[in-house]
């Protein structure tokens, strides 16, 4: 028969193992809530990374300025009666039986056949209501369309502003930059300003890694790598914005400046600058498997004017002309 004193004992050491036993639980499950903070830290850094320098692999719908300004007017439905018809076939087969009869209620049982019939219209006319304001807003797009596409065809600069305003998914992205303007003249291709966010507001610092063992490590990004990525991102935002012109209006060429604000080191201010100039045509664009280049890359396809030193980054450069398009399709013309 155990004593007092084992009973004692054996508390004690059943409270000693309830008490490792909590203390190993607690600690596993702390070890996995840290492991999940950092493996959703990874995934948000990386998420952005590539979100940045990936953002010329969307575009938004193309339109068809030709197909809008030939389309025929869509058709108006006719009124149709079918509920009423029913109703009325309901009525017409009607026959009271014996006991109907007997107890006098052919009348009631008619009457309440019309008032079906009744209803039959009102619910015709409220679906052909329906039919007629969805044929009245369908007509007031295709006239609204037609002559959009109209003005569009002619050249009118005012219809770009209109679309672009109106159909430009990139603005609708929060990475790809803080403003885009446009120009249009008649002697030089349409112009288009992208002004993208300073380094220190886009590009990370640091790298971040998920250890083996559910750790995570954290680094200084070095400046190299920083000032790429930085790249990346400015080269992607540019053919992404040139994708969705070309996916809006029927031009042939484009120019493109991406724009920057960085210190003036001579008047103590900031100001934007150009720190990308790129001539993009439409055919040259278009033969390009956008879904596998990089940006940076891929950017050397057009005409540009840019330049870049991987451990100080872009340096503020002319937009790219006529003139200098010239020169760098014609070299020997530098000799002349």
């Amino acid at each position: 028969m155990p004593t007092i004193y084992g009973l004692i004992r054996e508390m004690e050491r059943a409270a000693k193992r309830a008490a490792r036993e909590q203390a190993y639980e607690e600690k596993k499950r702390a070890k996995a809530e840290a492991f999940e903070v950092a493996r959703t830290a990874v995934e948000q850094y990386q998420y952005l990374l590539s979100a940045i320098t990936t953002l010329h692999k969307d575009c938004c719908n193309s339109i068809d300025w030709s197909y809008l300004s030939q389309k025929e007017p869509p058709k108006e439905i006719p009124k149709n009666n079918h509920f009423e018809v029913i109703a009325r076939e309901k009525k017409q087969e009607y026959h009271p039986s014996f006991f109907v009869k007997l107890f006098q209620r052919t009348e009631k049982q008619l009457s309440d056949l019309e008032n079906e019939i009744q209803q039959a219209i009102e619910k015709d006319n409220q679906i052909h209501d329906e039919q007629v304001l969805d044929y009245e807003n369908r007509l007031l797009r295709w006239e609204s369309d037609k002559n959009l596409a109209s003005r569009i065809i002619k050249g009118e600069t005012e219809a770009y502003g209109e679309v672009l305003s109106s159909q430009l998914t990139i603005k609708e992205n929060p990475f790809i930059g803080e403003r885009i303007d446009f120009h249009f003249s008649d002697e030089n291709p349409p112009i288009f300003e992208l002004l993208v966010h300073p380094i220190d507001e886009i590009i990370p610092t640091f790298i971040l890694k998920l250890l083996i063992n559910g750790g995570l490590s954290k680094r200084e990004m070095p400046k190299s790598t920083r000032y790429l990525l930085y790249k990346e991102y400015v080269c992607s935002g540019v053919i992404r914005l040139s994708r969705e012109v070309f996916a809006l209006l029927p031009f042939e060429t484009i120019t493109i400046n991406a724009k920057c604000n960085q210190l003036n080191g001579m008047t103590g201010f900031m100001e934007e600058v150009i720190i990308l100039s790129v001539f993009i045509p439409k055919g040259t664009l278009d033969s390009i498997n956008l879904q596998l280049i990089e940006p940076s890359i891929a950017i050397d396809n057009f005409s540009h004017n840019m330049e870049f030193k991987k451990l100080s980054g872009f340096n503020s450069v002319s937009q790219i002309t006529p003139t200098i398009l010239r020169n760098k399709n014609n070299p020997q013309q530098l000799n002349a």
